[in-house]
């Protein structure tokens, strides 16, 4: 498994637009793989600008990126929007039944619903954390963990992809995501790896799915 990073110049106006754009972004990085983000389990999260710890500077708007194999960032187009070299790096992640671990995953909880004159189900976003916790919790049974605790940030997101209805009230087109941070317990490490692979929920192009992990 690769993890790769994209970190931004805080200070280019042009970095904003583009973070704003996830379906934009999944464009660039599939380019960097010439392959379908299935055919890699690409999967990426935009980390938003935050301080930098001990500095006034801060760190930029930054994409996270796993995936099956190293990126070409010879083909990478926006370099002079970027802070630093864009940099990979193989991982191998080792788990035991019953191990804890901390965890960041940025989803969609949903369910699919049938829509009136449409052939295919849509999905509804679940706006209580009620339900968003439910969904994670079934997410968990099959992806072989369990959940220990949780924290929720609620986010905005907006379907960028071209020939989706954009209604004209920016408000209408600001949809519901979820951030989860939290502590789970390892139950089938098979499982487990397999869905950390795969990522969590639906619309994965649209940044959505990667789990990151941290050893306690």
């Amino acid at each position: 498994m690769i993890l790769s990073r994209i970190e931004f110049d805080p200070y280019n106006p042009k970095v904003y637009g583009l973070i704003a754009d996830p379906y934009r972004i999944h464009q660039l990085l599939t380019e960097l793989w010439g392959a379908t983000r299935t055919s890699q389990n690409i999967l990426f999260r935009i980390e938003p600008i935050r301080p930098k710890e001990g500095s006034l500077a801060p760190i930029g708007p930054t994409i996270l990126i796993q995936s099956d194999s190293a990126p070409d960032w010879s083909r990478w187009v926006l370099r002079e929007m970027c802070a630093q070299s864009p940099e990979s790096k193989e991982v191998q992640i080792e788990v035991q039944a019953g191990q804890l671990l901390e965890f960041r995953l940025r989803c969609r909880p949903c369910k699919k619903q049938a829509s009136p004159g449409k052939k295919n189900s849509q999905f509804k976003f679940l706006r209580s954390e009620g339900e968003q916790v439910e969904w994670l919790m079934r997410q968990a049974e099959s992806a072989g963990f369990r959940l220990v605790s949780v924290e929720l940030t609620r986010e905005d997101w907006e379907d960028t992809k071209p020939g989706n209805p954009r209604p004209d009230d920016k408000r209408e087109r600001q949809l519901g995501a979820v951030r989860f941070d939290g502590q789970l317990q390892v139950t089938d490490p098979e499982q487990f790896l397999a869905a950390v692979r795969k990522g969590i929920g639906p619309q994965k192009a649209y940044g959505f799915g990667l789990v990151s992990l941290r050893k306690l």
